[in-house]
């Protein structure tokens, strides 16, 4: 899990950059651990939303020298993520970017089960 944070982290410093800040949000949300990882600067295109977890997807091929990605960072991420039975989602728009990551929530054993 460290390795998928890390990739969405790195990627929202790296294309993110314009904006200067990156937001870490947590919650508990409909049973669901939520993690949003949001950057601000140019939103990614619609038609290159259901592409970005593809692996060595890129979204400004002209980009790749400049930024020095391979388009394996986010595709690693999901499959580490969906290994651990979560989701990840990306949505962008506005001039902001936001990655959100939603995992089950494993309920805590009855204590009544317990004294039993």
């Amino acid at each position: 899990m460290v390795r998928a944070y890390e990739n969405l982290f790195s990627n929202a410093i790296r294309y993110g950059a314009q904006g200067k800040i990156m937001e870490i949000g947590l919650e508990l949300e409909n049973g669901e651990a939520v993690v949003r990882i949001r950057n601000y600067g140019d939103p990614i295109p619609a038609q290159d939303l259901p592409h970005l977890f593809e692996r060595f997807y890129r979204v400004d091929k002209s980009r790749s020298r400049d930024t020095r990605g391979t388009g394996l960072g986010l595709a690693i991420a999901k499959s580490m993520i969906e290994l651990h039975q979560g989701k990840i989602a990306a949505y962008s728009e506005h001039g902001r970017t936001d990655f959100v990551t939603r995992f089950p929530m494993i309920a805590p054993p009855n204590h009544a089960e317990l004294k039993e």
